[in-house]
């Protein structure tokens, strides 16, 4: 399932609007595919280390240069999500606890991290949501007719 969630990121990316959004999804973007590869060629508590560091400096650029929108206050929320999670991760692995938790709650932060990049900022978001949705244009045919629909 992250899989999917991982693959769904990365084309959300490539529909993000110009500039620093741009390159703020790439960048969530990459260290999700880092994350997903080292689950599979990283053992123990190495996997955990690993994704904290780099969810930490993928949190330190968006600090430094991406301070300027609500999409990046937001996706810095979702990587200080994704270093606790990745701290969780490494206590429950010391405990010899089952990751069930771990990955559903790694889940959520990526659907969030989706439903980010498809929501709108003041200045940017994707185009694509308002062409897809089909009561939008239900609502407009309304609203030219006086409200009926012929």
């Amino acid at each position: 399932m992250i899989t999917y969630l991982t693959i769904c990121l990365c084309v959300l990316v490539t529909l993000q609007p110009g500039g620093g959004r741009r390159a703020a999804a790439s960048l969530y973007a990459a260290m999700c595919l880092v994350h997903e590869l080292t689950h599979i060629y990283t053992p123990g508590a190495l996997y955990y280390i690993l994704n904290g560091g780099l969810t930490s400096i993928v949190l330190a650029y968006l600090c430094r240069y991406g301070r300027c929108s609500q999409f990046t206050d937001n996706m810095i929320y979702v990587c200080i999500a994704s270093i606790l999670l990745n701290f969780y991760g490494l206590v429950i692995y010391q405990l010899y606890m089952d990751p069930a938790s771990y990955n559903l709650a790694f889940h959520g932060v990526y659907i969030l991290a989706i439903l980010i990049l498809l929501k709108k900022d003041r200045e940017h978001g994707l185009d694509i949501c308002d062409r897809l949705s089909i009561f939008r244009v239900f609502h407009n045919q309304r609203s030219h007719l006086g409200g009926q629909v012929r």
